[in-house]
């Protein structure tokens, strides 16, 4: 069995190959066999390098939210996962606590715990490990200038929030859920996870080891609703909003009249026109902290 760390270069604002290299000589002293592969944008070239993985190794990611989808979707799903966050958000370090110091880290996948998580899945096959949304976060995502990210990282999103709400049209999608219920929405965020946007606990009914989406709406064409609702987000009571409409399911359609809106998929623009949504068959095993 062999560990691979696969690293984004460009994270943690070019420290991937580093910090990788450090998790290596630990956990090498450790007594693992350990590689190191950098990750590929092109994500065909990428699954040909990752082609040498075996089903019974496990994979390190150091790198982005972003970059654990991509990781995702280019090896072995039975392999196990770590993951070290070095983007922007970290969604994932913060949904299951996981150690921020290559030594607490390094100490963690030792120990070996792990969880059994479902990814969701879109229409073409893409796994993701969080969330897709459409609407006024994915043109806020949109519109981030990646050089202003790279150099002020979160507050690169308020300069475009607010380009954003300036600006943003509203398009409507009908969201058809698995038991016929139909929702129209200007805004949806369809989750695997309990937070978003960073530490914003948003779905807190949330089992990662369930099969299960939950489904977060706002039917509204008003600046303010969403405005309304940023301000709820940030204070931790977004679930209190009465214009958010919430459901359960294992599988959503959605149906675009006109224009298609933006949409992202863990934190990254997704440009694909998605038309369903649902959770994957085969889980994935992800280390994580003992509990205590």
């Amino acid at each position: 069995m062999r560990y691979w760390c696969m690293y984004n270069p460009v994270s943690g604002r070019g420290a991937g190959a580093a910090v990788a290299g450090r998790i290596q000589t630990a956990l090498q002293a450790a007594g693992f066999v350990v590689e190191l592969l950098q990750t590929e944008p092109d994500l065909a070239v990428f699954r040909t390098r990752c082609h040498v993985i075996q089903p019974e190794d496990r994979i390190v990611v150091i790198g982005g939210d972003g970059t654990f989808r991509h990781v995702l979707n280019a090896a072995p799903a039975n392999a196990g996962f770590a993951f070290f966050g070095m983007g922007t958000a970290n969604v994932i370090t913060i949904e299951f606590n996981l150690p921020r110091t290559v030594e607490a880290f390094t100490e963690m996948i030792i120990a070996g715990h792990s969880r059994t998580v479902y990814p969701g899945k879109t229409d073409d096959g893409t796994l993701f490990t969080m969330m897709y949304s459409f609407g006024l976060d994915a043109a806020v995502i949109r519109d981030v200038p990646q050089k202003l990210k790279n150099r002020i990282g979160k507050a690169a999103f308020a300069y475009a929030l607010i380009r954003s709400l300036l600006t943003y049209n509203y398009p409507s999608v009908t969201l058809e859920l698995d038991d016929g219920r139909r929702c129209p929405a200007t805004w949806a965020l369809i989750t695997r996870f309990r937070h978003y946007g960073g530490a914003y606990t948003v779905a807190p009914e949330v089992d990662h080891g369930q099969r299960r989406l939950v489904v977060l709406a706002v039917p509204e064409k008003r600046r303010r609703t969403m405005l309304r609702l940023l301000w709820r987000t940030w204070r931790g009571t977004a679930a209190q909003d009465p214009g958010l409409k919430r459901f359960e399911c294992s599988r959503v359609n959605l149906h675009v009249a006109q224009h298609k809106p933006p949409g992202q998929l863990d934190g990254d623009l997704f440009p694909v026109q998605v038309r369903s949504i649902e959770v994957a068959d085969q889980a994935i095993e992800l280390v994580v902290p003992a509990p205590v």
